[in-house]
């Protein structure tokens, strides 16, 4: 017994002296670093904008000037869009001495993400000491919506409506012309659909004379849908419907129109400048489920994209002065089998929804089918409802 209270007292003592000589050289390297700093703070220059679905580098520059052995100087991000439930995060090693790191974000989101640049943290490799050395100033991203057809033609969308003019006189020097990416801030006209239904990306068509804008069209999106906000993914979802709204925009503005584009935040229409979108954008971005619109001003045509069961919809109905065509967004479908997997045998694999987002999202399906039979009923011939 006595041999054995012996060797526990030995081992006691030992994590003890490792502890506590852990705990002094963090304290002497932390209090070095910390006064390092305060002199030469470390740069991490975050960009403002990038576009959803886009994978960015960023340059961090950190001298290290000290760092005992059995210890590391960890560089994190994280950044939260609060109203959207999403968060930005990446993290570097750094080593000392060395000065310029690259940090990778990738699968980024739409959303408006705050929070600051990055927090510089102190710990042992034991993970028994961990202390933060500097903290980055307040940032603030935009990630811009992308861009994507989900199943549906530009001949789809270019129907009904008398201000929905289409201008075809074009001049091509030839079918194959010289592309190049697009960027925001360009001429959506520009825009190859061809390659976009090809590739998925977007290309601009070099050499081509584009006429100025003929005809005028009004597009409203509708984010608003109290039982879609309950849902975990409904950014998700949402997103979805912005990237059809933008295409919506693009592909008007692609025939020659003059876009008015209005969305929550707005309060009223605006004429969208394809060569300077990110007004545009950076609301879009920022756009929930939860997010009403100021009301839905009265024109003589009008595109509205929609979530279902909103009571915008509803409104519409009763107006009902001028002529109106809707697009409801049809949600993804859920396999009933899988949704159960997911709850009995725990499959991780499977899409993660509550037994009440499971009623709640069945009850979303139903709607989207209600709307469209309720407004093309209601609407008496002037408001059209189909489902996108």
């Amino acid at each position: 017994m006595k041999r054995k209270e012996a060797v526990t007292m030995i081992w006691g003592g030992s994590f003890l002296l490792l502890f506590s000589i852990l705990l002094i050289l963090s304290i002497l390297q932390y209090v070095f670093l910390k006064k390092s700093f305060r002199k030469n703070p470390p740069d991490f220059p975050l960009p403002s904008t990038c576009i959803s679905g886009e994978n960015f580098l960023v340059n961090l520059e950190v001298f290290i000037p000290l760092l005992f052995p059995g210890f590391r100087c960890i560089w994190k991000t994280e950044l939260q869009w609060v109203d959207g439930g999403r968060f930005l995060s990446s993290n570097c090693g750094l080593s000392r001495g060395s000065r310029m790191y690259d940090v990778f974000f990738e699968n980024t989101h739409r959303g408006v993400y705050r929070g600051p640049s990055g927090t510089l943290v102190l710990e042992d490799l034991f993970g028994f000491t961990k202390f933060p050395l500097f903290t980055g100033g307040p940032v603030v991203l935009h990630i811009y919506p992308g861009v994507q057809t989900d199943g549906f033609t530009k001949e789809r969308i270019i129907t009904g409506g008398e201000t929905a003019t289409v201008e075809r006189n074009r001049i091509r020097t030839d079918e194959l012309l010289e592309v190049r990416k697009y960027y925001p801030g360009d001429d959506a006209r520009r825009i190859n659909w061809k390659m976009f239904a090809a590739s998925g990306e977007l290309f601009l068509r070099i050499g081509e004379e584009v006429p100025p804008p003929t005809g005028e069209v009004a597009i409203v999106l509708n984010s608003f849908s109290p039982a879609l906000s309950s849902l975990r993914d409904s950014s998700d979802l949402t997103d979805t419907l912005i990237s059809s709204y933008i295409t919506f925009i693009y592909s008007f503005v692609e025939k020659g129109c003059i876009v008015r584009v209005l969305a929550p935040g707005m309060r009223d229409f605006i004429e969208f400048n394809p060569r300077k979108p990110d007004h545009l954008f950076k609301i879009l971005s920022d756009v929930t489920p939860a997010d009403k619109l100021v009301k839905i001003p009265e024109r003589d045509f009008l595109y509205v994209l929609s979530h279902p069961l909103s009571e915008y919809l509803r409104e519409l109905a009763v107006k009902g002065t001028g002529e109106v065509k809707v697009f409801i967004k049809a949600l993804p479908e859920i396999q009933v089998n899988s949704y159960y997997r997911k709850l009995l045998f725990r499959d991780s694999t499977q899409k993660g929804l509550s037994l009440g987002e499971y009623f709640t999202y069945r009850e979303l399906e139903k709607a989207v089918e209600e709307d469209v039979s309720n407004l093309n009923r209601s609407g008496k011939g002037k408001i059209h409802c189909e489902i996108l």
